[in-house]
């Protein structure tokens, strides 16, 4: 996909949460987060919960920047430098985000159910880092030559985006609301990584 067209797609998906952020208050999107979060209580699964509970638990932030650091420094010493930088780049930038715009909305949690969490709610962080990790992966996986192994990582890639974010639903501790912002906030911050690495931003950093 050409770099204009990618920023096309940054713009649409920033617009998008931008519009989830400006309707966090209107009366449908409330009750609807509440029909959500009273179907996932009246339908809770114990394998299930505790399922998600290691997920949540996997994408704390602390293990994500372990992760992150030691995956960079990987890429950094295999010569991947532009990806090294790249990665630390997103990622930086979605914590940040996640951080900022949390104390900017102080949007409080559901009444939580399966488990405590501290913080606000708005957007859901463990969304927002999902569809950019993921989401790297996926970019970078269409440079594998093997077509079953580029499938597998793209449908990987998916389906971790898609269940990290609806557990958060699950255990309640996320709006429905909250996880829609954190994949459109997620998307517009990887494609604007994207952007970037296209137009050799971080070759440029790395010299």
């Amino acid at each position: 996909m050409k770099r204009n067209n990618i920023l096309r797609w940054a713009i649409f998906f920033f617009i998008a949460f931008f519009l989830a952020a400006s309707n966090l208050n209107d009366a449908s999107v409330i009750q609807n987060d509440a029909n959500v979060s009273q179907l996932v209580i009246n339908n809770q699964v114990s394998w299930m919960t505790s399922f998600c509970s290691v997920l949540s638990v996997i994408f704390e932030p602390i293990y994500v920047i372990i992760f992150v650091l030691i995956l960079s420094v990987i890429l950094w010493i295999r010569q991947f430098r532009k990806e090294a930088v790249f990665l630390v780049f997103v990622s930086s930038c979605a914590g940040i985000l996640i951080y900022l715009l949390k104390h900017l909305f102080v949007r409080i949690r559901p009444t939580m159910v399966f488990t405590s969490v501290g913080g606000y709610s708005f957007p859901s962080g463990h969304a927002l880092i999902a569809v950019v990790l993921f989401g790297s992966l996926i970019y970078f996986s269409f440079r594998i030559k093997s077509i079953s192994v580029k499938i597998s990582l793209i449908v990987f890639s998916y389906l971790g985006i898609l269940v990290l974010g609806l557990s958060r639903v699950y255990l309640n501790v996320h709006w429905f609301s909250d996880i829609l912002g954190g994949f459109f906030l997620g998307a517009t911050v990887l494609l604007v990584g994207i952007v970037m690495y296209k137009s050799n931003t971080f070759k440029q950093i790395i010299k």
